[in-house]
């Protein structure tokens, strides 16, 4: 498992390493993303990283721990529940409520 510096709530860095619990490594990735808060504001979102479990995009919009959205990716129709785990400055990282397929994955990573 990779390790990576744990940050507060308030975003502030500590000397504290923590294991990170991602189910699968993630590939980086630059792929567009619609993406919808619960409270039904859509907005335009770029995905760096991807995985079967999870994502960091890049979004416009501050959103915030424990958060949960839909997230419909590139050339897909479907959109998929996710939570938000962690946020920094514009970028989120989220957990996919249901996997992602190998299939959709190799499709997003083409």
């Amino acid at each position: 498992m990779n390790q990576v510096a744990y940050q507060e709530p308030t975003g502030i860095p500590t000397a504290e390493l923590v294991i990170e619990r991602r189910g699968a490594e993630r590939a980086p990735v630059q792929v567009s993303a619609s993406v919808e808060t619960g409270d039904g504001i859509a907005f335009a979102a770029s995905l760096r990283n991807l995985s079967p479990s999870g994502f960091r995009a890049r979004c416009p919009i501050m959103l915030k721990r424990g958060d949960r959205v839909f997230v419909r990716l590139a050339g897909t129709r479907r959109r998929r529940p996710a939570k938000v785990m962690w946020t920094e400055a514009q970028e989120i990282g989220c957990r996919f409520a249901v996997p992602l397929t190998p299939a959709l994955l190799l499709a997003q990573s083409a």
